[in-house]
């Protein structure tokens, strides 16, 4: 039989439970055999990959698979998996590779280093360049005026760091949503949620000023709604170089602090 990765599907998230972890791995080692399959196997084989658990729940969950369709009882011979369990086998080993992948998307965020943070922002400018000018054709007049409230708000609350944090993240989620690609949409999200941990990674204190970051972005927004993408997609990456070389230049300073 073929080996698998019990760790990695484990780790995956793809299962809420032990008993659907079980059910995946009695589909796949009756996927896996040239012949039937009884429950005493079954329950062997489990614990031989390292799952514990007992002839009674092994047979528990063959009777729901049977009455799903998912497989049959072939006699006194035991189990084998039906077409409609192979279809469903199919697409939770395709779950699990899509959460594996995503797992691993989601560790090469995680900032641990000074290089990782510079490819971070590297990545940002790339996608939210992007965004920017996908945005610029496709936003509506109910989109420019959440823009456009969002950069009032950050205004009026220019001295509340909290609020004008959280705003500022939504002038730039706002962008990838309107840029209507949800794949560029989900990985700004994560990028920019990655951002907030720089400080807790770092100490990074931003000498960059709310009224610095609040320009970059009426400019931004400006050459948008003038249609101006190329413009736009310009003064983003001037704004995220900015956003770059003050965390770098906060580091640098802590480390000295530090020495």
């Amino acid at each position: 039989m073929q080996k698998i990765d019990l760790q990695e599907i484990q780790e995956s998230g793809a299962f809420k439970s032990k008993a659907e972890l079980i059910r995946f791995l009695i589909l796949y080692i009756l996927k896996s055999s040239q012949n039937t399959t009884g429950s005493w196997v079954l329950n062997n084989q489990l614990n031989l990959m390292g799952v514990k658990t007992s002839l009674a729940t092994v047979g528990r969950i063959l009777k729901e698979l049977d009455c799903e369709g998912l497989t049959c009882l072939e006699g006194n011979q035991g189990r084998a998996i039906t077409v409609r369990g192979a279809e469903y086998l199919a697409s939770q080993q395709d779950e699990i590779r899509k959460a594996h992948l995503n797992n691993q998307l989601l560790d090469s965020m995680k900032i641990d280093s000074v290089k990782q943070l510079i490819d971070l922002f590297h990545v940002r400018i790339i996608m939210e360049i992007e965004a920017v000018k996908l945005a610029t054709v496709n936003a509506n007049a109910k989109d420019w005026a959440r823009l456009k409230n969002i950069v009032q708000q950050a205004d009026a609350n220019v001295d509340d760091l909290a609020s004008v944090t959280m705003l500022n993240a939504d002038f730039h989620k706002e962008i990838a949503r309107i840029a209507n690609n949800r794949c560029l949409s989900s990985m700004v999200d994560i990028l920019m949620d990655e951002q907030w941990s720089i400080e807790d990674c770092f100490n990074v204190q931003q000498g960059y000023h709310n009224d610095s970051n609040a320009r970059y972005h009426k400019l931004i927004l400006e050459a948008m709604m003038e249609g101006n993408a190329e413009k736009g997609a310009k003064r983003m990456r001037q704004h995220l170089d900015a956003l770059k070389e003050d965390a770098l230049k906060s580091i640098q300073l802590l480390k000295v602090l530090q020495s």
